[in-house]
């Protein structure tokens, strides 16, 4: 393998002897490797959390979208308001497909 996870195997299994000496050798890495780690954890929690708050930002400007076709009226009122509120409910689902499944990853990756 190539990279910092192709180093990261190398190390753990070249001139190795035994299963307790490769164990002692991902007991290092993980060491070394667990404050990129959190961090990376912190960046992917504050973006799973914030995807819901999209959605809601996303609701809100449809609804307003609705409610201004209302307020115009006319013959294609109710075209309008279709719009409106599709235009609604899109980002909160976009929001909720990213952070109910990020969630799952980051509990997994701070297990």
């Amino acid at each position: 393998g190539k990279g910092e996870i192709g180093e990261i195997i190398r190390y753990t299994q070249d001139e190795v002897t035994s299963i307790h000496e490769i164990h002692n050798r991902f007991a290092e890495v993980v060491v070394s490797k667990m404050p990129y780690i959190d961090r990376n954890i912190t960046f992917i929690n504050i973006l799973v959390t914030a995807a819901p708050l999209i959605g809601l930002l996303g609701t809100v400007m449809g609804m307003l979208m609705t409610f201004q076709s209302i307020g115009a009226g006319g013959g294609e009122m109710a075209e309008m308001m279709a719009k409106g509120i599709s235009a609604a409910l899109f980002p909160p689902e976009v929001g909720l497909c990213i952070a109910i499944p990020g969630l799952l990853m980051v509990h997994l990756l701070k297990r």
